[in-house]
C-alpha cells in the first residue's frame, strides 16, 4: 500500500495531470441516443488544429459547445461540423496532424496503453477499452508482423466520418511512437487492395500530402525496430507503479507471490497462464502445479490481485470506478462489479461510498 503522505501527493499530481478533463479516451461513446462524445477528444484535436494552418478557422469558430458537458459528454454534431469545415478549407493532412497534442498527456488509461511490450499488446488493450466504455468506434487488426500492423477504424453502427478516421489515425501515430516504434511510417489504405494502394502520409517524423481518399479508415503502420520506451508520467507512475510490493522476484519466492508480482507489472494486460509462465521462466504445467501445491489457482491469484489493486485505488484516489476497472484489467464494468463483489461482498461504488462514510 502507498503511505498516506504519498497518497496525498499522488492525488495532487493526478489532479494537475488531468487538467484537460475527466478522462482521456480515443473513442466516441455509443450509449447516448443524442450522439455525444467525450469532451477530451475534441479538446485535444482542437488544440492540435490551433497549431496548423487551420488556426484562423478555429479562432473564428464558435466553440461554446466544448463547455456544454453535463457528465455525459458533449454533442457530436458540432465537432463533426468543425472537422468538415477544416477538411474543406485546409485539406485532410491538417486533421491528421491534429493528433499531436496527445504527446505528453498524463492519464491512467493512456498509461495502461503505453505500458505495453509490443504494438500488438497496445491494440489489444485498446480493444478492451472500447468494450469497457461501450464505444461505437473501434479499431480492428487486419494484418500484423514484427515490423508493421494494418488497422481499420470501424463503427458498430454506421461508419465513422472520414474526418474522424483522420483524427484517430493521427492519435495512433503518437501512440506508436511513444510506445517505442522506431522510424514509424503511416500509409493510408492497405497495400495490394484492389483498385487502390496505400498512400504515404507520415514518415521520418514528417507529414506528407496525400490528397483526397474515400474514407481514410485503413491505416498501414510500419517501423524499422521496436524498443519499449514509455516516458514517465508524473503522478501516474507514482500511483500505479510505486507500490512497495512491486519488487524484483527471487527464484525461491512463493509461486503465488511470483504470479502476483508479474501481474502487477502490467495489470492492464489480459494475462493468460502460459504468458505468465513464460515471463517467470517456467512451463505452464510446472507453474500450474506449483500454484496447486500452494493451495491456489491461477484464476484465483488473478482475481485477488486485480480486486486488491482496485480496492487500493478506490480507497486512495479519486479515479472514477470506470477508470479503476480498466486500469486493473477487467474486461468491462460488469466484469469489474461482479469480480469485486465476489471478494468484497459489495459493488465498487458502494464499497467506496461506505468506506468514505466511515472516515
Amino acid at each position: 500500500m502507498l503511505a498516506v503522505a504519498n497518497t496525498c501527493t499522488c492525488r495532487h499530481k493526478l489532479s494537475a495531470a488531468r487538467q484537460r478533463g475527466r478522462a482521456f479516451y480515443l473513442y466516441e461513446r455509443s450509449d447516448d441516443v443524442g450522439a455525444r462524445i467525450l469532451r477530451e477528444i475534441p479538446n485535444l484535436i482542437v488544440d492540435g488544429l490551433r497549431a496548423t494552418s487551420a488556426a484562423e478557422t478555429i479562432r473564428g469558430w464558435d466553440l461554446s459547445w466544448l463547455a456544454d458537458d453535463h457528465g455525459d459528454g458533449i454533442e457530436l454534431a458540432p465537432y463533426r461540423a468543425l472537422l468538415r469545415e477544416v477538411l474543406q478549407n485546409h485539406g485532410p493532412e491538417v486533421i491528421l496532424k491534429a493528433g499531436q497534442p496527445l504527446r505528453g498527456v498524463a492519464h491512467p488509461i493512456l498509461f495502461v496503453l503505453l505500458n505495453s511490450d509490443s504494438p500488438t499488446l497496445l491494440v489489444e488493450k485498446e480493444q478492451r477499452l472500447s468494450r469497457f466504455i461501450h464505444t461505437r468506434h473501434v479499431v480492428e487488426v487486419l494484418e500484423q508482423d514484427t515490423h508493421g500492423i494494418v488497422l481499420q477504424h470501424i463503427s458498430r453502427s454506421g461508419a465513422p466520418e472520414p474526418t474522424e478516421n483522420l483524427a484517430s489515425a493521427g492519435q495512433h501515430i503518437v501512440l506508436f511512437e511513444e510506445l517505442g516504434c522506431k522510424d514509424l511510417a503511416l500509409s493510408l489504405g492497405k497495400p495490394g487492395r484492389a483498385g487502390s494502394g496505400a498512400v504515404a502520409a507520415y514518415r521520418d517524423g514528417q507529414f506528407h500530402p496525400f490528397g483526397d481518399l474515400p474514407r481514410y479508415d485503413t491505416w498501414t503502420f510500419s517501423w524499422s525496430d521496436f524498443v519499449p520506451s514509455r516516458k514517465p508520467m508524473p503522478g501516474i507512475d507514482e500511483l500505479l507503479l510505486a507500490s512497495p510490493r512491486n519488487r524484483e522476484l527471487k527464484e525461491d519466492d512463493d509461486p503465488v507471490a511470483i504470479v502476483r508480482e508479474t501481474l502487477r507489472k502490467d495489470l492492464g494486460r489480459t494475462w493468460k497462464l502460459d504468458a505468465v509462465a513464460r515471463e517467470v521462466g517456467r512451463s505452464t504445467r510446472t507453474l500450474q502445479r506449483e500454484l496447486s501445491d500452494a493451495g491456489s489457482t491461477f484464476s484465483s491469484v488473478v482475481l485477488h490481485t486485480r480486486t486488491g489493486e482496485a480496492a487500493r485505488l478506490l480507497k486512495e484516489t479519486n479515479l472514477s470506478v470506470t477508470e479503476i476497472g480498466y486500469v486493473c484489467g477487467f474486461a468491462d464494468t460488469a466484469h469489474f462489479s461482479r469480480s469485486f463483489r465476489k471478494v468484497y461482498e459489495a459493488s465498487p461504488t458502494n464499497w467506496r461510498s461506505d468506506l468514505r462514510a466511515q472516515s
